[in-house]
């Protein structure tokens, strides 16, 4: 009985050093986001369409909502200064689970499931807010919904997804190269991701997607 009494005590030291590390060093993660504080939310004028799986993007301080379960053709913008929603031009074909960002003035959506199917798509359609409307541009390399987009340095990156025949796209596609500048369509492959997905959110920094 003497040995593991010996031993706890031995170790005790030690153990109490490493809670005490990682207590200090928890605390100084959380510390700056306790820190942050502040902020606050408030009820807006609700979305007029009942809608689920829907995309959306921010282009020139109004946020639009695209697409999804219950309208899939649907867009509506929303304006935070005036706590107001209007009907834009409907998508040329409904979708859901399709992914949406803004660069250089205009709105794309890219990919998803047609209609109430889920059927893949390839298509990509580029919004102009100045004439309400819409137009294609080229295609995915690969049709695919539930995927993800992000804008850098100008370029689209269209990534993962799931694919035609209901498998993970493994692919990381550079779909579209500064249409609003040289409004020409142009597509491009990036690279394979280290793991297939579906249904992520992007993000960049660095000039480089994540």
């Amino acid at each position: 009985m003497d040995a593991p009494v010996g031993l706890v005590r031995a170790l005790l030291p030690r153990a109490l050093a490493w809670g005490v590390l990682v207590a200090a060093t928890l605390a100084a993660m959380v510390a700056p986001v306790v820190g942050q504080g502040g902020g606050s939310w408030r009820t807006a004028a609700p979305l007029p369409s009942s809608r689920t799986e829907v995309t959306g993007a921010e282009l020139e301080g109004k946020i639009y909502v695209i697409g999804g379960f219950g309208g899939g053709d649907l867009v509506e913008a929303y304006d935070p200064t005036a706590n107001r929603w209007e009907r834009r031009a409907a998508l040329p074909h409904g979708v859901h689970h399709a992914s949406a960002v803004a660069v250089g003035g205009h709105l794309y959506v890219i990919g998803g499931y047609s209609g109430s199917g889920w059927g893949a798509v390839d298509s990509v359609n580029e919004y102009s807010p100045s004439t309400d409307r819409w137009r294609a541009r080229a295609p995915l390399p690969t049709p695919r919904g539930a995927l993800a987009a992000v804008v850098i340095d100008g370029r689209i990156y269209a990534v993962g997804g799931v694919g035609k025949d209901g498998g993970h796209a493994h692919r990381n596609q550079r779909a579209l190269l500064f249409l609003h500048r040289s409004r020409r369509s142009a597509r491009g492959f990036a690279g394979l991701m280290g793991w297939r997905r579906a249904g992520h959110g992007p993000g960049s920094g660095h000039s480089k997607p994540f």
